[in-house]
């Protein structure tokens, strides 16, 4: 028999880390210290919650994903990326979401120190 050529593979899509267990972070920006590790982690605000939900795995600022899996699919207010510090404190926080894209307009809705946001917009396409 005649063998075709191999098909290549598709791409594969870049690997994410689980968020990590959820925690809940008090809405009005106080970070339960105690619990989360430095770094950034993901966070979502679901509507009839008065706590922002977060990941446990921590990474690097601006990098994290996992929006879905805390949000088990469901609709948010807004979603993101907050830094804790090493001494517990937030450091900054984002609307960076690969799944969701919230606008910088609604970041209000998370109560977070507004002077700690720095917004994220994706790049345009060409």
């Amino acid at each position: 028999g005649v063998r075709g050529a191999p098909v290549p593979e598709p791409p594969r899509a870049p690997t994410c880390p689980p968020p990590g267990p959820e925690m809940a972070a008090r809405s009005g920006g106080e970070l339960e210290r105690t619990r989360l590790r430095p770094g950034s982690h993901v966070f979502v605000h679901m509507p009839g919650e008065p706590f922002l939900r977060v990941g446990a795995a921590s990474g690097k600022f601006g990098h994290m994903c996992g929006h879905l899996v805390l949000s088990a699919g469901a609709p948010v207010l807004f979603a993101g990326e907050l830094e804790v510090g090493e001494d517990g404190t937030l450091v900054r926080w984002s609307n960076k979401s690969g799944s969701y894209r919230p606008s910088a307009w609604a970041a209000g809705v998370t109560r977070l120190d507004a002077t700690r946001f720095v917004p994220f917009e994706p790049p345009r396409p060409p």
